[in-house]
């Protein structure tokens, strides 16, 4: 995610990704009990990519993430990205299927959010992204308005 990335916070505030501490509690999502947990930020994970996509939410929050980072869909009931082979091997997860270009997410009530995916030009230059490795949950939630379910980092 671009550093101005809006992450939600354990008492649902939100905070930008670049001001997101290892240590901080993040809003996450438990999959047995299909509800949002508090999961602990133990690493903060960054690197250069050129290949970027936009997601913007029906409520106008427009997300900027990698085209490989997964992300819940809840009309496919799976993990989604606009890579899925590569998402697959960097992020260790299975079964994830192509992103559709109207896509519904999931928010942390687990209710459907409709968005709409756009590939962005591929700059000149890489542009720093990061992302999250937590405790638990495996899951953290970006937006301002109406945060949707996105994957942390590596296990």
């Amino acid at each position: 995610f671009v550093s101005d990335t809006l992450i939600t916070m354990s008492d649902g505030s939100t905070a930008t990704i670049d001001s997101v501490a290892v240590g901080a509690a993040v809003q996450s999502w438990d999959v047995e009990t299909n509800s949002t947990i508090n999961a602990t930020v133990l690493d903060i994970e960054r690197r250069d990519r050129f290949e970027l996509m936009d997601i913007t939410l029906e409520n106008g929050d427009v997300v900027t993430s990698t085209i490989d980072h997964p992300w819940w869909s809840h009309s496919q009931n799976a993990i989604v990205s606009l890579d899925p082979n590569t998402t697959e091997t960097y992020y260790e997860v299975s079964g994830v299927r192509m992103m559709l270009c109207k896509e519904v997410l999931q928010d942390a009530e687990g209710m459907p959010v409709k968005a709409t995916i756009k590939r962005r030009p591929i700059p000149k230059e890489a542009v720093d992204v990061m992302t999250l490795k937590l405790d638990r949950g495996h899951w953290f939630f970006t937006g301002e308005k109406r945060g949707v379910r996105v994957h942390a980092g590596v296990r």
